[in-house]
């Protein structure tokens, strides 16, 4: 188990070093993005000590959550460019609760797709 957890350090200081050299031109939202795919990436490093069939059941049901998020935020990009009917447009609207410009709002949305807003087509989507 040693090696693997070995293995997922490296990884995660390569990628730091990468992040550390392109920072300079990246927004501020973009950091963001960045730093919360850092925060995922020890979180996982930590997972990995764990028993490997709960750390590959917790890696799937994120990966899926990652995979809905990008067909939810795919189909808010039809719905605005008018080439997927929004029908009902929002379906709710939680931006008092949690605002999207938020740093857990920016957090979700860049790693699952977060709406504060949805259409009804865009909830069906990440479903």
């Amino acid at each position: 188990m040693l090696p693997s957890f070995l293995i997922t350090l490296r990884e995660g200081v390569e990628v730091s070093l990468i992040i550390g050299i392109i920072l300079g031109t990246l927004s501020k939202l973009d950091r963001q993005h960045l730093r919360s795919s850092v925060w995922l990436g020890v979180g996982m490093a930590s997972i990995s000590r764990t028993r490997l069939q709960a750390f590959f059941r917790i890696t799937s049901v994120l990966l899926i959550l990652f995979s809905a998020g990008l067909v939810g935020h795919s189909v808010q990009e039809f719905n605005e460019a008018n080439l997927i009917p929004a029908i009902v447009d929002p379906l709710w609207d939680v931006s008092q609760i949690l605002s999207e410009s938020s740093t857990l709002g920016q957090t979700l949305k860049a790693l699952f797709g977060f709406n504060a807003n949805p259409s009804l087509t865009e909830v069906i989507a990440y479903l």
